[in-house]
């Protein structure tokens, strides 16, 4: 079985990326650990560091969670998302 490429974060930061260095962004304003996520969402530590690494990718439904777990709102998360992802294509 062939392994799939990790989103890398060079210099041509890929949009994946933008999204996952958010939702690390959001953990760390609501000074929440990615133990103490991990433990919210009955999940390892690992799990936590590689979904923000772009290691693991997650669906919608697990953004959700995530979401829920630091308490921030679905609606402002992509309202930042989309933010950041246009400051993205104008480098």
């Amino acid at each position: 079985m062939k392994k799939k490429k990790p989103v890398t974060r060079s210099s041509g930061i890929g949009d994946y990326a933008v999204f996952t260095d958010l939702l690390a962004t959001i953990r760390k304003e609501k000074e929440v650990t990615q133990t103490v996520l991990a433990e919210r969402l009955g999940r390892l530590q690992t799990w936590v560091a590689k979904v923000e690494a772009g290691d693991r990718r997650i669906d919608a439904v697990e953004l959700i969670a995530v979401l829920d777990a630091l308490k921030f709102d679905v609606t402002e998360f992509f309202k930042r998302l989309r933010r950041q992802l246009r400051k993205h294509e104008g480098n």
